[in-house]
């Protein structure tokens, strides 16, 4: 492989880690779940402490990563990473009984994230890291399997970064979005410019086939089968990834060439 051809991919891969590293917190990259509560006082003259609140929570939760706001005479905490709902009511209950005014539970949510927490900021960045480690053994030691392997990850990361770029959460769907054309583009590295492989026919076929595919699953009303609902939502975000998919496949041939 060219080295030039390589450092293309390498600025490709570079550009999905910057995507998915740069910024704060981000409730699509980096949502644990969690809980909030608002207590209110039950008698008229009463109040929620937040003072008192708070040293309670350092002393009997301090483990714990919370935010507390005083809302008038309420309290309203927000746990980070608690999602299991008999330890949010027992929090409640053993403040409540412990407070030194009466208080009460005005409201509670508690939020599951869609995918484990390990499958957000940390996974995304491993891969798109991982992505760009393969484009540069390749450009000191050129071996196809590794430009195929960083070829699908540098896919996969950019399919990532750009459903998250269009306002989406990491969720199966995204994932699903990310992953649908890697074989194709994988396929055209690993065979493009071979004597049996030589125009990348293959590679372009499974090419129209996935975006067929990603057609034929998006107009489905699956909405009667609730377990096909994300596999559809992956469709519709994967056929607004298909002008990148083809820059990349075309690179692909490209890479193949260049050896």
């Amino acid at each position: 492989m060219h080295p030039l051809v390589a450092a293309v991919w390498l600025t490709v891969s570079v550009a999905a880690l910057v995507s998915l590293a740069r910024g704060g917190y981000a409730i699509g990259l980096d949502f644990e779940g969690g809980a909030t509560l608002s207590f209110a006082p039950l008698a008229g003259d009463g109040r929620c402490d937040p003072q008192a609140v708070d040293a309670w929570m350092r002393a009997r939760h301090g483990a714990l990563a919370y935010k507390l706001d005083p809302v008038g005479d309420r309290c309203r905490l927000s746990v980070t990473g608690l999602t299991d709902e008999a330890t949010v009511d027992a929090l409640a209950h053993t403040l409540l009984a412990e407070h030194a005014t009466p208080l009460t539970v005005e409201y509670r949510d508690v939020i599951a994230p869609s995918i484990a927490p390990v499958l957000g900021r940390p996974l995304a960045l491993a891969l798109a890291a991982t992505a760009t480690l393969s484009w540069c053994v390749t450009l000191v030691r050129p071996v196809r399997a590794i430009a195929a392997g960083g070829a699908a990850l540098t896919t996969l990361a950019f399919g990532l970064a750009w459903v998250l770029g269009l306002g989406s959460t990491l969720s199966r769907a995204s994932y699903l979005a990310a992953l649908w054309f890697v074989p194709a583009i994988a396929t055209l590295t690993a065979t493009s410019g071979r004597p049996r492989f030589r125009r990348g026919l293959v590679g372009l076929l499974l090419l129209a086939v996935l975006v067929a595919a990603a057609m034929a699953v998006q107009a489905l009303d699956v909405r009667g089968v609730g377990e096909f609902v994300w596999v559809r939502a992956a469709a519709r975000l994967a056929l607004t990834f298909v002008v990148p998919a083809v820059a990349l496949a075309l690179l692909a041939i490209w890479s193949a060439r260049e050896e």
